[in-house]
């Protein structure tokens, strides 16, 4: 924290073509990230990069851009879907900008919106995934399964999660604490 990021750092591909086999997927995130985590903001990541294209998708859905390179690397994009009973479910999607890959999933509030639980697809949602699984995959990108996205990453330093609690998915999509 605090370190200022240098502007002459490569700029990584919009869509890098990098492997989704683990293991050479962590050489090149740790050579990626050698000199420090990488900083959308000053690489001019497109924060945009896909966003009109899926709001047309899920029209007449509302679809919101979330996307902020703060600890992020990646866009965040998210559908809202009325549930019954003033409850509501929230279709988060990721994009990464570090390898070809994405991650859904589905957050349900409760009236008010105060707390969400992240849940399986709800059953009014299974139209609109669909398509926006078929529309990531046009996109060329592919989706890794939760459990590999928990794998450890040694070798590499976040802002937030440190050197001890650095995951893949961290790497790919967005650094948390704990």
């Amino acid at each position: 924290m605090g370190r200022t990021r240098e502007l002459t750092r490569p700029q990584l591909p919009e869509t890098s073509n990098l492997t989704t086999d683990i293991p050479t997927l962590a050489v090149q995130i740790r050579r990626l990230f050698a000199s420090g985590p990488p900083n959308g903001w000053l690489l001019g990541w497109d924060r945009d990069r896909g966003f009109d294209d899926l709001s047309a998708l899920v029209a007449p859905l509302a679809a919101t851009n979330n996307t902020s390179f703060d600890y992020a690397f990646c866009n965040h994009f998210e559908v809202r879907l009325s549930l019954a009973e003033e409850r509501y479910a929230v279709l988060t999607v990721l994009t990464s900008f570090v390898a070809d890959v994405f991650s859904v999933h589905w957050t349900v509030y409760d009236p008010g919106g105060q707390a969400g639980r992240v849940v399986g697809q709800p059953p009014e949602g299974k139209r609109i995934e669909a398509d926006v699984r078929a529309w990531l995959g046009r996109r060329g990108l592919r989706e890794l399964p939760d459990e590999l996205l928990r794998q450890p990453i040694p070798g590499i330093e976040l802002e937030l999660s440190g050197a001890d609690d650095v995951t893949l998915g961290k790497c790919l999509f967005r650094d948390s604490a704990g």
